[in-house]
């Protein structure tokens, strides 16, 4: 009688480590690969100095059974280049049957890309091709690594840019001369900029002939020029015979322009900044 237990216990032993044996075969057989799927991608930040990006990817487990992300890498291309890598070694685990969102943010400044690539520096915008690969710790399967790709196109901002147009004479009279200044504003930009000031002094031969703020928004059309009028007076009593030879027109004015602009663009990511305009030059007075 203890003999037959005795068998009988074995055999249920042998059954039951079988079967558990036969479950985990068959756990392991319907382990699939987790699947990576980019979701979007977003533009967050924007201004002179270069663009902030993010990339979101969903990452699905389809799996009865938790699965580690190990980490990720990535790397950008421009002008098909590699421009930028990175890599994230932060694993997370992801539950049965869930999902995580994984973000990418990427910085590029423009004066690193023009750097690298000098022929990109007039383009309106910028290709690039985002490779990224997604590394698990999955079971039975041990490491995978999952690649995914995408491409796009940056927008490209470029600084704009000050010249004279010309010095007229409106006025003339007893106690000085009245003359307009004008300013052209360049946009070598697709959206359209906002100057909401502008603070300038010009100056002729050294002395300055014009000092002040522009009062009041002034907007620059994408790919567009906006003149400035400023009105300068001039005084007999200030400049003396100098005046005289400025209004004969007997020779060309040197001249140099020295401009501080509050800009910001029709676009709520663009980041405003203040940015020098200045030029230098030479001119004559037009009646």
């Amino acid at each position: 009688m203890k003999k037959a237990t005795t068998i009988l216990i074995l055999i249920s032993i042998i059954f039951i480590t079988s079967c558990a044996e036969l479950l985990q075969i068959l756990s392991q057989a319907s382990i699939q690969q987790p699947t990576v799927k980019l979701r979007e991608t977003k533009l967050t930040g924007w201004s002179f100095e270069g663009v902030e990006l993010n990339f979101s990817l969903a990452v699905d487990n389809p799996n009865p059974v938790g699965i580690h992300l190990a980490g990720f890498d990535y790397e950008l291309i421009l002008a098909d280049q590699s421009f930028l890598t990175g890599n994230q070694n932060e694993g997370v685990d992801i539950a049965a049957n869930g999902q995580r969102q994984v973000e990418i943010p990427v910085q590029l400044t423009f004066r690193k890309i023009y750097d690298t690539f000098s022929a990109l520096k007039n383009a309106d915008s910028l290709n690039y091709q985002l490779k990224t690969g997604f590394s698990f710790d999955l079971p039975v399967l041990g490491a995978v690594r999952i690649p995914v790709q995408t491409s796009g196109a940056l927008p490209n901002l470029r600084l704009p840019s000050l010249e004279i147009k010309g010095l007229k004479l409106n006025n003339l009279n007893l106690s000085g001369a009245d003359l307009d200044l004008k300013l052209g504003i360049n946009n070598p930009n697709a959206l359209k900029l906002l100057v909401n000031s502008l603070d300038y002094n010009f100056a002729v031969g050294g002395r300055s002939w014009l000092k002040g703020e522009t009062a009041g928004l002034v907007q620059v059309a994408g790919k567009g020029e906006s003149v400035l009028t400023l009105p300068v007076k001039l005084s007999f009593s200030e400049m003396g015979t100098s005046l005289y030879q400025v209004i004969s027109g007997s020779s060309s004015l040197e001249y140099s322009f020295e401009g501080l602009a509050d800009i910001g663009a029709d676009n709520p990511l663009f980041k405003p900044v203040k940015l020098p305009l200045n030029t230098t030059g030479s001119l004559r007075l037009t009646k």
